[in-house]
């Protein structure tokens, strides 16, 4: 071990093993001390202080299921599809979406509301407006969610299938 991580590395003793040396009986018994290692960091994820910012740091999500948001998309309520161009042209949209790229929501929502409707060709949803995030599954909408509710957005909801989930209950019908 080198000097360095002799210095910084701190060590607690588990165990002191006492043995008798086997050449002469008149020597001494000779203590032997075990150490080892342990982390250079304290562990937090015990301390009530990481538990308080572990709570505070999940994202507030609620999931929707394809009928909800069809049904929610039928009363106006906007959809985005945080998916990329390229997965749109491949699969196609929701009925009624707008496509966000996720890489591209920050400068959406930074937009004047004449410029966000001149691009995207819906108004530009308020914070409090109820606002549906969608993807190919619904993990990169959760992302896009927690996005938002960093931009102060409060009324987000999660299509938890993605277009996956509204293509299989295309077929189903």
């Amino acid at each position: 071990m080198s000097l360095i991580f002799r210095r910084y590395l701190r060590v607690r003793a588990t165990s002191i093993v006492f043995t008798r040396n086997k050449t002469s009986s008149s020597l001494p018994n000779r203590t032997q001390i075990i150490y080892t290692p342990i982390s250079v960091f304290p562990r937090l994820e015990n301390t009530p202080f990481h538990r308080l910012m572990a709570s505070a740091a999940q994202p507030n999500i609620v999931d929707l299921t394809i009928p909800e948001v069809l049904e929610a998309g039928k009363q106006g309520v906007p959809i985005i599809d945080v998916r990329e161009q390229v997965e749109i042209h491949n699969t196609g949209l929701i009925p009624g979406s707008v496509n966000i790229p996720l890489g591209h929501l920050e400068d959406a929502v930074n937009m004047s509301p004449s410029e966000f409707k001149e691009r995207y060709t819906i108004a530009k949803p308020g914070k409090d407006d109820k606002i549906i995030l969608s993807c190919m599954s619904g993990n990169r909408s959760k992302k896009a969610i927690i996005a938002l509710q960093g931009k102060g957005f409060t009324n987000l909801f999660n299509n938890a299938g993605g277009w996956k989930g509204y293509d299989e209950f295309n077929k189903g019908k």
